[in-house]
C-alpha cells in the first residue's frame, strides 16, 4: 500500500523484494506449473520490449542493510482472501521470508468482500493480489500503474510513468521504471491453460478481485 508508511519509501519496497524466495511460493500455490516472475509482465509478452530492469533477487545481507530505516516499523499486516486456500500457504512462506528481518508481519485472511473493500479504501499494509495482463499491454499498465487508473488500487503515483503508457510514450521505458519502483512485487506467472487445465480450450478470467473465469471454452 503506497499510500501508507512504511511502503510509501521505496526502499522498503526494494528491502521487502530482497527478502522473498518466489521458488516455494510457485510450489504452494501451482506445484511447479508456472514460472517465477521477472517482470511486471510475463516474459515474451507481445507489444512490449524485454525489460531492462530486472526484479531484485533474493539478497538478506542487502535486505538486512535497508531494514536500518525501519527498525521502529510497528506491526505489518497482509491481506488475504480466505476462500482461495493456497493464498493463506503463500502468505505463511512470506511471513517465514520477512522473518530474516526485524519486522513483525501478521498475515490476515479475509472473505473476499472484505478483501475487496480493504483494497479500495487502502486499508492495509502488504496484500496478496492476482493480476491477470492482457492485451493490449498498454491499457493493461495505464489501468494499473497510471496514477488514475482504475485499477491501481496500490496507490502508486508517477507522472514520468503517467507519461511513458500513454498512447504516444514509451512502454518499455514505462515497465522498467516501474521495475525500479517497485509499486507491486510480482511472484509468478502462470498462462490460463495451465491454470484450466488440458481439456481446456481457453478461458476468460472474470472481473478484478476475483479470481473466476467468468466463461470456458471445452475442446
Amino acid at each position: 500500500n503506497l499510500r501508507r508508511p512504511p511502503a510509501t519509501g521505496v526502499h522498503f519496497r526494494r528491502m521487502i523484494a530482497m527478502s522473498l524466495d518466489r521458488t516455494p511460493v510457485l510450489e504452494l500455490s501451482l506445484n511447479q506449473r508456472g514460472v517465477v516472475a521477472e517482470g511486471m509482465m510475463p516474459s515474451g509478452a507481445k507489444g512490449i520490449a524485454p525489460v531492462l530492469v530486472k526484479l531484485p533477487g533474493k539478497n538478506i545481507l542487502a535486505a538486512q542493510v535497508l531494514v536500518k530505516e525501519y527498525r521502529d516499523t510497528p506491526r505489518l499486516v497482509l491481506i488475504f482472501p480466505v476462500e482461495e486456500t493456497h493464498y493463506g500457504l503463500v502468505a505463511e512462506s512470506l511471513r517465514s521470508d520477512l522473518s530474516a528481518l526485524p519486522l513483525t508481519v501478521e498475515p490476515q485472511g479475509l472473505s473476499w468482500r472484505a478483501y475487496a473493500d480493504r483494497l479500495l479504501a487502502g486499508d492495509y499494509d502488504l496484500a496478496l493480489a492476482t493480476m491477470a495482463p492482457v492485451p493490449p499491454c498498454r491499457l493493461w499498465f495505464q489501468k494499473q500503474f497510471s496514477s488514475a487508473g482504475k485499477d491501481n488500487l496500490w496507490g502508486y503515483r508517477n507522472t514520468i510513468v503517467d507519461a511513458l503508457v500513454s498512447e504516444s510514450g514509451d512502454l518499455g521505458a514505462a515497465q522498467d521504471l516501474i521495475q525500479s519502483d517497485l509499486p507491486v512485487i510480482p511472484l509468478f506467472w502462470l498462462s490460463r491453460r495451465i491454470a484450466l487445465g488440458p481439456r481446456i480450450a481457453e478461458g476468460w478470467p472474470s472481473v478484478f478481485p476475483s479470481k473466476f473465469f467468468s466463461s470456458l471454452l471445452l475442446k
